[in-house]
């Protein structure tokens, strides 16, 4: 069976130009942080501004659920870039997608007041008590779907997420287990309450690297976040999460 081709930065602006209806690029670069996909961020020779999300064949799950999610928490005011386009090329699963201005946020969080981050938060909060709307999973665990299974507790689930963290931190060689061992025990004192844990929908992964800092125009210092969350970037949707906010 041959290999599947892994995406290109050629096959971002044949996209692009599609998209655009032909449009000529002025600039495209891949995104230096990530971890599963191929995104590229292209300028257009009109200015505007583009992003491409590729994937391999068997990541097509991914941009399912992107597309699911996306569809769910726009028309709720979470703040998602749109989808302009979405289909396969040369196999590979793909996403256009509105390019937020900004700048991440982990590259601006030490210069930011108080103040700022308070309202970052708050921001951040908002969203969560909208998704927290949502109607309760039937399994808990990261989720592309809602129909996906899950672990039947949420302490499963942080079994499962130690058990991983072990074995890497062993791959690597760098630093001992010792931690995981004793949050490990810790987690098992917690028992009875992960086993009342809810799963409520739960936006688990706000990192700076998907949230975007952009300033207003001058005469207003209020920077505003705007989620470039996980579920439209990856497609890997975590809002089956229970909360541990219980």
């Amino acid at each position: 069976m041959a290999t599947a081709a892994i995406p290109t930065e050629n096959d971002a602006a044949h996209i692009a130009r599609r998209a655009s209806g032909g449009k000529a690029l002025a600039n495209i670069r891949r995104f230096p942080t990530g971890l599963a996909h191929w995104v590229y961020d292209v300028r257009l020779e009109d200015a505007s501004r583009l992003v491409v999300r590729l994937g391999m064949p068997d990541q097509r799950a991914d941009f399912v659920g992107a597309l699911h999610w996306s569809e769910t928490l726009l028309p709720l005011a979470v703040p998602l870039p749109q989808i302009f386009a979405h289909a396969e090329h040369r196999g590979s699963p793909y996403l256009v997608l509105e390019r937020f201005d900004g700048v991440d946020l982990g590259h601006v969080y030490g210069t930011l007041t108080s103040p700022e981050r308070r309202s970052i938060a708050e921001e951040v909060c908002r969203i969560q008590r909208i998704v927290g709307g949502l109607s309760e999973g039937s399994s808990y665990g990261f989720l592309r779907l809602p129909s996906e299974p899950g672990r039947e507790s949420w302490g499963d689930v942080i079994d499962e997420s130690l058990s991983r963290s072990r074995i890497r931190i062993d791959a690597a060689n760098v630093v001992g287990t010792d931690s995981v061992v004793r949050i490990a025990k810790h987690a098992r004192d917690f028992h009875s309450y992960f086993s009342r844990v809810r799963p409520m929908p739960f936006l688990d992964d706000a990192t700076t690297k998907r949230d975007r800092a952009r300033r207003p125009p001058r005469g207003n210092r209020r920077r505003r976040l705007a989620l470039f969350r996980r579920f439209v970037v990856h497609g890997r949707t975590y809002s089956r999460v229970a909360s541990f906010v219980g």
